[in-house]
């Protein structure tokens, strides 16, 4: 085979995607990296293709109309850029600086991709939208066959596929698994449609049934919920063809002698996932009930519910405090807890993609994400539904099942947020890609005007420009990146000397994350407060929002006697985080050592008492895993803080703290008697 560089930008895009789906289902930074690096690479490839002219022999799909001179809608290459340019605005004037950089590389690399998916299928070429098909397809079988063992062998109890990080017992992620088998079973669906081996059919259809009924073993509501709306549209669909255009009987005529065989078999290979892997696990741990799940009788009861809905209110309320440009990426973490009102209820996101762009971006970024979503998949029903004399069963098979995908994906994230996931996000964005294709590939030539030709160019030398500031980037960033992922590594072992020397040599970094607050800590346990300040300062310049640096700034400075600084900065970590973090409340008490400090903490004794309530029964319903943290022994001192400060409750506060750590320590003697996994 001749070589080829357009291929090899292809192939390289495929191992990305597969690596993304089979490692972690690409949370980790490494993927985002991988992605970006490969799109920048197969966009400035494809430039350099158009304007060499090399790879022109490659041969055309026998699907694929024969190419012309369209080019991507103007109107989606606006509304791409601009959401572009927004988020990256916002990044910029964005108070949690030293968070939300990998979500800008994967929002300009995801949009370069959607662009040059766009552009490979206008080129008259449905190879890559195959390949993408196949890879999926099989990946996803691996996946559930990976996710099979570590459900049975695991004490994990909702299945997570290949969506877990096994270096942490708390990094399951059943939700985003449930996610990824809407976006997968509609691509194997195509990919069953389009081979010609029976043997490969029914592999294909077992692996259907499989990924279905890993969906029904995540416990996943919201993603049963999205299920039916999938097959709820591909019915109306299919109604609406067969009943406006008798050609379209023919379709139904096809499902009704043939298709309806292979989806009872789905439906049985489905059930018999759920039964058989259920059966299999109840040897070894034990398994969730269905019931107990469905009536919200289960441990978390209607708790997922409310959370969610408090979420969303948080969301729109701070959307609304700064309505243009948003907090920055990434920014909910640290924002929402200034609006918390119960313990540990606090989240990475708001559970709603839409309120996420709003609160973070700003309402003009979410203004142009809906524009793009709502302008491809108007397109492409369009196209499904326009009045055409030519038609294709294959072709509109195939655009059903991309606007299955996608719709089932959104459908999921309007109660929850996985597109962090680039095992997730990358082929949604290849979907969205493929659906703008039939029908720009099947317009008219566009007018050849100076105008828009002109416009053209300079939005191709954009794409160029913006492909090699990714590449640089990246560059830049990774190498420091690499060195405090050492000193991270350095310091989980304990050798803190070492971790200091590698932090210090990552000073330079852009996308500093917790590094800074890491050295503080660090400088802090060493006694060394010059340096633990002048760490926490530097923390400070790129984040106000974070309640942990206030929490530590005020630990340095009542170390270092100085209360006025103490007071004001554990009074704003207080107002911030007093539901994430019960060290905060405990160090607000220590302050009442001074007699001032004292006399204006006295009456707030109510508010106290309800705080101190909270967090007691947080443990003994061990929210969030806190009975696993050290919440029970921080609650014990927090009552003698609170003794010392109102003396006549002191046996109620002993008790209450005393009945919370015994619970803990009961549950924490159970947590370990459960059987180990026997992965890892």
């Amino acid at each position: 085979m001749k070589f080829s560089w357009s291929r090899l930008s292809e192939y390289g895009l495929i191992a990305v995607l597969v690596f993304s789906i089979l490692w972690r289902g690409g949370k980790g930074l490494e993927a985002t990296w991988l992605l970006a690096l490969m799109v920048a690479f197969a966009i400035i490839i494809s430039s350099l293709r158009k304007i060499f002219r090399f790879d022109q022999t490659e041969p055309l799909s026998p699907l694929s109309p024969a190419p012309r001179k369209t080019d991507i809608p103007v109107f989606l290459w606006i509304t791409i850029l601009l959401y572009v340019a927004w988020s990256i605005a916002s990044y910029f004037l964005s108070t949690t600086r030293n968070y939300g950089l990998d979500e800008i590389l994967r929002t300009v690399s995801l949009s370069l991709l959607l662009f040059w998916a766009v552009r490979t299928g206008l080129d008259g070429k449905q190879r890559f939208l195959f390949l993408s098909t196949r890879a999926i397809a099989y990946s996803s079988i691996i996946a559930a066959i990976i996710g099979i063992a570590v459900y049975v062998l695991q004490p994990v109890d909702r299945f997570v596929g290949t969506f877990f990080d096994y270096r942490f017992t708390t990094d399951y992620w059943p939700n985003a698994w449930a996610e990824f088998t809407l976006l997968a079973w509609p691509f194997m669906v195509i990919e069953c449609m389009r081979t010609t081996k029976n043997w490969v059919r029914w592999i294909l259809i077992t692996g259907i049934g499989l990924v279905i009924g890993s969906l029904f073993l995540s416990y996943s509501r919201g993603g049963f919920l999205a299920l039916v709306v999938q097959l709820s549209l591909l019915f109306v669909i299919f109604l609406y063809l067969g009943l406006r255009d008798i050609r379209y009987r023919r379709i139904l005529r096809t499902i009704r002698d043939s298709v309806l065989v292979r989806i009872a078999l789905i439906t049985v290979f489905t059930v018999a996932m759920f039964l058989s892997v259920n059966l299999l696990r109840s040897n070894f741990h034990e398994v969730q009930s269905v019931a107990q799940k469905v009536t919200f009788t289960a441990a978390e009861g209607t708790s997922s519910i409310d959370e969610r809905k408090e979420f969303w209110q948080q969301a729109l309320e701070l959307s609304k405090d700064r309505p243009l440009f948003g907090y920055g990426p990434y920014s909910f973490r640290f924002v929402q807890p200034h609006l918390a009102d119960h313990v540990l209820a606090t989240s990475d996101h708001p559970h709603n993609v839409l309120l996420k762009i709003a609160m973070e971006s700003g309402w003009p970024a979410l203004l142009f994400y809906a524009l793009v979503i709502l302008y491809i998949l108007g397109i492409a029903f369009k196209m499904l539904f326009a009045e055409r004399r030519e038609w294709s069963q294959e072709k509109d098979i195939v655009t059903i099942m991309l606007l299955l995908a996608v719709i089932g994906v959104f459908a999921h994230n309007m109660i929850d947020y996985n597109l962090q996931f680039v095992g997730i996000a990358m082929p949604l964005v290849l979907a969205l890609g493929f659906l703008v294709v039939p029908t720009s590939s099947s317009q008219e030539s566009v007018s050849s005007s100076f105008i828009r030709w002109k416009f053209s160019q300079y939005l191709f030398r954009f794409q160029i420009l913006l492909s090699a500031v990714l590449i640089a980037i990246l560059i830049a960033e990774g190498y420091p990146l690499a060195l405090s992922s050492i000193g991270r590594h350095y310091e989980a072992a304990g050798n803190i000397d070492e971790a200091l020397i590698w932090y210090g040599k990552a000073q330079h970094e852009w996308f500093s994350r917790d590094m800074f607050l890491s050295e503080a800590q660090i400088y802090l346990n060493k006694n060394d407060l010059g340096k633990a300040m002048e760490a926490v300062n530097r923390y400070l310049t790129v984040n106000t929002e974070d309640p942990r640096v206030w929490k530590l700034r005020a630990m340095i400075a009542l170390r270092m006697g100085d209360m006025p600084l103490a007071e004001s900065s554990i009074d704003t970590a207080y107002a911030d985080g007093k539901y994430t973090d019960l060290q905060i409340f405990e160090l607000l008490l220590e302050t009442a050592k001074d007699p001032q400090r004292k006399a204006l903490l006295l009456p707030r004794k109510e508010e106290f008492d309800t705080l101190f309530s909270d967090y007691a029964t947080a443990v003994e319903q061990d929210v969030h895993f806190i009975d696993l943290s050290q919440a029970p022994e921080m609650l014990m001192q927090t009552a003698r803080d609170l003794s010392n400060l109102y003396p006549t409750d002191d046996a109620r506060y002993v008790q209450i703290a005393r009945k919370a750590f015994d619970h803990a320590v009961t549950e924490r003697a159970a947590n370990t008697a459960r059987k180990p996994g026997i992965l890892w």
